[in-house]
């Protein structure tokens, strides 16, 4: 059932291509020529679309983490890679900005 729905929604948006498609090139003053192959195009990509859904699915199982960005890995490039980094370098106090743009319950802007 989720198949013919799924073709018959795909029948929909050709038959709709088809019809904007024939007024843009009445309006433009397409040749018969460029309206053959865009109409071309729709139709294949109906006929792509028909032939994927009739191939049998497999959904993928969840993907394996990369290599060193593990949780507690500590190589991560966040904003604790960026403090992490700080304190190596002995560049003095590190002072992270809050992301809203609020501090302390004022608006960083105002002074």
């Amino acid at each position: 059932m989720l198949r013919e729905n799924a073709l018959a929604e795909a029948r929909a948006h050709r038959d709709a291509a088809l019809a904007v498609l024939a007024r843009t090139g009445h309006l433009l003053g397409w040749s018969m020529a460029r309206s053959v192959v865009m109409e071309g195009g729709v139709q294949a990509r109906y006929a792509y679309e028909r032939l994927v859904s009739s191939a049998p699915r497999r959904t993928p199982g969840p993907a394996p983490p990369a290599a060193g960005a593990g949780a507690g890995s500590g190589r991560g490039t966040g904003t604790g890679a960026r403090v992490r980094a700080r304190a190596r370098r002995g560049t003095g106090r590190v002072r992270i900005r809050p992301r809203c743009g609020i501090r302390d319950g004022t608006r960083s802007g105002a002074r």
